[in-house]
């Protein structure tokens, strides 16, 4: 059976092997984080693939692209860079566009993606109207989040994580970077608080978030606590009401029927988990660091057992905050 492909693009998987050196190791890759080099003979072509990988991402203070891209028109023939895009047209070749992606060929951590097009015609319907601009993005965010998720697993906080699980029931990578907190019932903040900039995640089990916010994030006096600009949003902006203070925050709610508990008007309740993460870097870039806690949230998973589970409530001992926190 034939399946017709939305938008003329096709996906194609490859999964290959890559050669190893004589020490049976592969070269690290070069570059930063979420940089992308476009390469190939179509400069036009090209630069349809450099104006949709270089989009703004939506919730940040400042204007960021979704990814940092340099075009240029030639290669050496075993590239190591951390993302690469190819571009190739030729009419005779291809029939319609398709975008087909290797792994770790030539260094570690590595991703090739071949985007292949009959002309450049097709080429921007597909860019611009169809799937192919929206895909190339997909696959380097999947490719930069895999790359995040195993520095934390090499890297991580072992006991934050277990306070995590022993809480709210959810298991949550957390790196070791990440060691301040405070605690209280229903709510948990852990940070990097390194002095210049603040990268946070709040765990809680209350369902109104904003009144959480005032009640826990405050500033110097009792008057200034955080608020978030767009209320209705899961990505945005937040503010200390009285101050100067402000940043970018992602935020996503879990439901929990795994605790559901009957209520008192017989209506079954659904308990939520709310993971509020949120960047204070002030003067610096925050789209790497917003990307990081982002790649730890989409990381979370339910625990199904309920064994010492506490619903969020502090059973333990001792639950002061840490120096640095009100």
């Amino acid at each position: 059976m034939r399946h017709t492909i939305p938008f003329c693009l096709i996906v194609l998987t490859m999964l290959l092997t890559a050669c190893s050196d004589s020490n049976g190791m592969m070269p690290t890759s070069g570059g930063r984080p979420y940089e992308v080099i476009v390469v190939g003979q179509d400069s036009d072509a090209c630069a349809l693939v450099v104006e949709q990988l270089s989009l703004p991402m939506h919730g940040l203070p400042q204007e960021e692209p979704i990814f940092d891209v340099t075009y240029i028109n030639s290669l050496p023939n075993q590239p190591t860079c951390r993302n690469l895009v190819t571009v190739d047209l030729n009419e005779e070749q291809y029939r319609q566009v398709a975008i087909r992606y290797e792994q770790d060929v030539n260094a570690k951590p590595q991703i090739i993606i071949h985007l292949l097009a009959p002309d450049i015609k097709k080429l921007r319907s597909s860019m611009e109207r169809g799937n192919a601009g929206k895909e190339l993005r997909r696959l380097i965010m999947s490719h930069e989040s895999a790359i995040t998720r195993r520095h934390i697993s090499e890297h991580p906080n072992k006991k934050m994580e277990r306070l995590i699980q022993e809480r709210f029931g959810i298991r949550m990578p957390i790196p070791a970077d990440m060691q301040a907190s405070k605690q209280t019932d229903g709510f948990l903040w852990i940070a990097r608080n390194d002095g210049n900039d603040m990268h946070s995640i709040c765990i809680t089990t209350h369902e109104n978030i904003d009144s959480v916010l005032k009640a826990n994030i405050k500033g110097e006096t009792d008057e200034m606590y955080m608020v978030r600009g767009a209320r209705d949003e899961e990505r945005g902006l937040w503010e200390m009401k009285g101050d100067d203070m402000g940043g970018p925050y992602i935020m996503h709610t879990i439901n929990r029927p795994d605790r559901r508990t009957p209520a008192t008007n017989s209506t079954p309740e659904q308990p939520t988990t709310t993971i509020f993460a949120f960047v204070y870097a002030p003067g610096k870039k925050k789209r790497n660091i917003i990307r990081r806690l982002e790649t730890i949230i989409n990381s979370t998973e339910i625990i199904k057992s309920e064994n010492n589970i506490h619903n969020g409530k502090d059973t333990s001992s001792n639950s002061k905050q840490q120096t640095g926190y009100r």
